[in-house]
C-alpha cells in the first residue's frame, strides 16, 4: 500500500517532510514528488500549490504515476460551521465545490460532492485522540468541507455558503482532490486545521496561525501512519 499525501503549502507539508525517509524526488508539473516511507509506511507527498487544478493535476500524478493507492489532504481551512473555531480540526465526511453550478450533477460525475472512504476517517479521528491543542485535547469534528477558488474573508460570503451547503469549514482543494480520488476509484479523506473563521479576520489569522494550524493537521497525518 501507498499513502499519497497532498498538502497545497510548503508550510501544510514541512511536518511531514521531517519524517519522511526520502528515497527519490522527481519534478512534475513545477512541483517535487517525494518518494519514500514514514514510519514503515511507504508515501509519496506533494506540494500541489493552491486552487483547485493544481490540486486535481497533483492528485492524479500521485495515484496514475506513483502508485498511490489512498489519498490523505492535509492542511488549513476557513471555519464555518457553528462552534467552529481557529485551531479546531475537521475530517470530511464529504467534499463539495460552493463555486459551480449543478452541471456537475447533469454531467460526469453526476455529483457536486464526494464522499469520503469511512474508514480513513475512523483512522483521522483516531490519530487524533489525545493530541493536545491550548493545553487541551484537540478538537476534531467530522462532517462537510467545502472547496473553491477563492479565499474567503467576507460574512457575508460565510453566510451564503452556510445556508446553500451547511458545511464545517471552506478551502480551496479538497474537492478537486476528492473529485480526482473518486475518477480513478481511490480512497480518500480531508483533514484540516482551522487558520481563521472566513471573515473580514481571515487574512490576519491566517498568518498568525498558518504554522501552528499546519502542524496540528501534519502531526494527525503522522500519528495515523504511525498506528
Amino acid at each position: 500500500m501507498t499513502w499519497g499525501i497532498i498538502a497545497a503549502l510548503d508550510e501544510e507539508l514541512k511536518p511531514l517532510l521531517e519524517q519522511l525517509q526520502l528515497e527519490k524526488k522527481q519534478e512534475v508539473y513545477g512541483t517535487t514528488v517525494y518518494q519514500g516511507s514514514i514510519y514503515g509506511q511507504k508515501a509519496v507527498l506533494c506540494r500541489c500549490g493552491i486552487a483547485t487544478i493544481n490540486a486535481a493535476l497533483c492528485t492524479s500524478v500521485l495515484i496514475r504515476e506513483f502508485g498511490a493507492d489512498r489519498i490523505i489532504n492535509t492542511g488549513i481551512a476557513g471555519a464555518l460551521g457553528d462552534g467552529v473555531e481557529t485551531l479546531d480540526v475537521v475530517i470530511s465526511e464529504d467534499v463539495c465545490y460552493h463555486d459551480r453550478d449543478n452541471a456537475l450533477e447533469r454531467y460526469y460525475p453526476f455529483t457536486n460532492c464526494f464522499k469520503a472512504d469511512g474508514e480513513l476517517i475512523e483512522r483521522i479521528r483516531r490519530a487524533a485522540e489525545g493530541l493536545i491543542v491550548r493545553e487541551k485535547p484537540v478538537r476534531v469534528r467530522v462532517g462537510r468541507i467545502v472547496t473553491g477558488d477563492l479565499f474567503i474573508e467576507d460574512s457575508a460570503v460565510k453566510k451564503d455558503l452556510c445556508a446553500r451547503y451547511h458545511p464545517l469549514c471552506v478551502e480551496m482543494e479538497g474537492a478537486a482532490i476528492a473529485n480526482t480520488a473518486f475518477a480513478n476509484g481511490c480512497p480518500f479523506a480531508v483533514v484540516r486545521t482551522m487558520s481563521d473563521c472566513a471573515d473580514e479576520n481571515a487574512s490576519q489569522s491566517y498568518d498568525d496561525l498558518i504554522e501552528r494550524a499546519s502542524e496540528i493537521s501534519a502531526q494527525i497525518v503522522l500519528r495515523m501512519l504511525k498506528g
